[in-house]
């Protein structure tokens, strides 16, 4: 994020991700940094407190916002593994006045490890049935019933075979509503060559241009990573409006 706060000059970018280490990168956590021009980061540290029970395995895929008052982080975590393969994940909330150290929350007021996802799968045959992740998240003030909206990672029953982007939105952040269907699929993959994207969808990013009207493409701006059909080619990146 972009903090144009005044003396936050020398903090002025801030950034937050997954680093692991340990062997085979098993050790997972979530680092931040800060950066007076975006380019030169001095140091990294990792976050505390973001140790939730449903996430034993693995925290991921951090979305950080501030507030004005408070930062607000979702993450993807993950509790279970089987033959070196991550299970099934679903996204927390947990909030911080520094940006390091954070109070896990959920919907029912719980704090801590003891708090629970504030979005799980959808259970059954939805696109989103099995696993959500990679969550990106945008505050929309324009909205005053619902200004909380979220992208995220979707895995259907199927575990995984054909991930899409899913989306939800909410009032306070914690309690989410979510799409009955994809909000953005992978392209065709009758076409010869495949699509980039022609096999999966994931880790969306998103953004909001205030610039263009609500009602026009363009508002809302997305990134994401995609993958040929039986993995024909490396991922990339792609972007939708």
């Amino acid at each position: 994020i972009v903090d144009k706060r005044v003396g936050e000059e020398s903090r002025r970018y801030k950034m937050w991700f997954e680093g692991r280490s340990g062997v085979g990168g098993l050790v997972s956590t979530i680092m931040f940094g800060s950066s007076a021009d975006g380019t030169s980061w001095p140091a990294f540290v990792p976050c505390t407190g973001l140790n939730p029970s449903f996430g034993q395995v693995r925290v991921a895929d951090p979305s950080v916002l501030f507030d004005g008052v408070k930062y607000r982080m979702w993450f993807e975590a993950i509790a279970t593994t089987t033959g070196g393969k991550d299970g099934a994940a679903v996204i927390g909330y947990a909030e911080s006045n520094d940006g390091i150290a954070w109070v896990i929350k959920d919907a029912a007021g719980n704090t801590g490890a003891g708090a629970g996802a504030v979005f799980l799968p959808a259970g059954g045959s939805g696109f989103d049935g099995y696993s959500v992740g990679s969550p990106s998240v945008v505050m929309d003030l324009s909205d005053t019933a619902a200004p909380w909206k979220m992208w995220y990672e979707a895995g259907n029953e199927s575990q995984d075979v054909q991930n899409t982007i899913g989306y939800a939105t909410s009032q306070d952040g914690l309690t989410w509503s979510r799409a009955t269907k994809p909000v953005f699929r992978p392209s065709s993959d009758a076409r010869i060559p495949l699509p980039f994207d022609s096999g999966d969808l994931e880790h969306p990013c998103a953004l909001i241009d205030f610039s263009v009207p609500a009602n026009l493409d363009g508002h809302f701006l997305l990134w994401y990573t995609g993958d040929a059909e039986g993995s024909a080619t490396p991922n990339r990146i792609g972007f939708a409006r």
